[in-house]
């Protein structure tokens, strides 16, 4: 939405996201994954994926994430892990967007290392970078209140912005 109509958005975020697209090594390992998930099931999925989610591997969330997790059907897992392996690249997007975007990571993320939402920050040119400490992939659950006060501090100021 927001490449096709950026000027309605005052600001952007990219909250443990990329706008890189899949190497090829990841290509492979989504289809490995599709290729898992049909043969073995969703739960034997989650089962191995979600603890890597997170820092803390007996954090209490963890239980919460494997609830919602096994709500998801296996159409759309296998769907999900498609989209993102054929994803493009929006990195040209970032480079010319033109208003605030908060980048929001944890600095133990080996999904989206905390070096590539560095990288994403120097890229947009008018981001707002926060690496969150001794969080994963699961900022939402491993540092809720850290994580709320960043969006709604980023969210005023745009809103504070927008008005003057």
């Amino acid at each position: 939405m927001a490449k096709k109509h950026s000027e309605s958005f005052a600001g952007l975020g990219l909250f443990q996201s990329t706008a890189y697209p899949d190497s090829e090594e990841k290509k492979t390992n989504r289809n490995k994954v599709i290729e898992f998930v049909k043969t073995h099931g969703i739960d034997q999925f989650i089962d191995t994926f979600v603890p890597g989610l997170f820092f803390e591997k007996k954090h209490p969330a963890i239980p919460v994430v494997f609830k919602i997790a096994r709500q998801t059907s296996t159409e759309t897992l296998v769907g999900y892990a498609a989209a993102m392996r054929d994803r493009n690249s929006s990195i040209d997007f970032i480079k010319n967007y033109k208003r605030p975007m908060l980048i929001l990571g944890g600095d133990q993320d080996t999904i989206i290392p905390g070096e590539v939402m560095q990288e994403l920050g120097r890229l947009a040119p008018y981001s707002v970078i926060h690496l969150l400490k001794d969080t994963s992939h699961m900022a939402m659950y491993e540092s809720p209140d850290e994580t709320t006060k960043i969006v709604e501090i980023f969210a005023r100021k745009i809103a504070d912005a927008d008005r003057s």
